[in-house]
């Protein structure tokens, strides 16, 4: 996005940095929350409605970056 707007959006062509597609922004559907990433970190049916902040800090820590979590509706 930064980069189109860069040009005046005058190409809304971008590589998705996530997979390294070609996509176009004009086609891209965002459902709140969402985000683009290089890796997933996925926990399945963790019998949880989330991660509490301590326990995402703690992963930040381990990681040594700055995560969001996306939680994911099936």
């Amino acid at each position: 996005m930064e980069n189109a707007a860069k040009s005046g959006f005058s190409s809304l062509q971008c590589v998705a940095p996530c997979c390294g597609s070609s996509v176009s922004l004009a086609g891209l559907r965002y459902v709140w929350p969402a985000g683009f990433g290089s890796y997933v970190l996925e926990a399945m049916n963790p019998n949880s409605r989330g991660l509490s902040a301590d326990q995402l800090a703690q992963l930040e820590a381990v990681l040594g970056c700055q995560l969001h979590e996306i939680p994911l509706h099936i």
